[in-house]
């Protein structure tokens, strides 16, 4: 088995943890005396991102693997899972209320978000894509993530937090058509 291998294993393994608990949830935040629009687009992009997430990491596959390098990149998949369970809980189905058991966790799920972005920005140095210090090609949708990172965090508006959530799920739906395939 290849380091690449080893390491692809780990964060396959990771990410789907995270797509269970997402999609166990759909049922029930389908349920329309419970349902919530924020939380259905929120869990929609959790389980597109991870997938393209897992995908993009086909593109690491040339990278001379350390500890470092794969505790840093298991980070993204253990980020992506306790912000799936921070977004739906263990037992999804005595959830009353969507809306308020989001808002309830808005801030650690937005806080989990916060470190994604900055785990995501500073990725390619770490794993060695681009030199230390040299201008590195971050993804352009990590200062989007951050700021609705920050937005989320500070703000209580329904509204608001619906448009950031289709918002997310466009783009994220866009980078899943726009992938890269080799």
């Amino acid at each position: 088995m290849s380091h690449f291998e080893y390491v692809s294993v780990a964060v396959a393994l990771l990410y789907s943890l995270a797509l269970a608990r997402l999609l166990g949830a759909l049922p029930h935040i389908n349920s329309t005396s419970r349902g919530d629009r924020i939380a259905l687009a929120w869990v929609a992009t959790g389980i597109l991102s991870a997938v393209v997430s897992w995908w993009i990491l086909w593109r690491m596959r040339e990278v001379d693997w350390t500890p470092i390098r794969f505790a840093w990149l298991l980070a993204m998949p253990f980020l992506h899972y306790v912000q799936s369970a921070v977004l739906v809980s263990d037992n999804p189905g005595q959830i009353s209320s969507w809306e308020d058991h989001f808002f309830a966790g808005r801030k650690k799920f937005f806080g989990i978000r916060l470190a994604m972005s900055f785990q995501a920005a500073l990725l390619p140095w770490i794993v060695g894509i681009a030199p230390w210090f040299s201008p590195a090609p971050v993804h352009t949708g990590v200062p989007l993530i951050f700021g609705v990172a920050v937005v989320g965090l500070r703000s209580e508006s329904r509204s608001i937090h619906l448009a950031m959530a289709l918002l997310m799920l466009a783009l994220t739906l866009l980078s899943f058509l726009l992938v890269p395939t080799n």
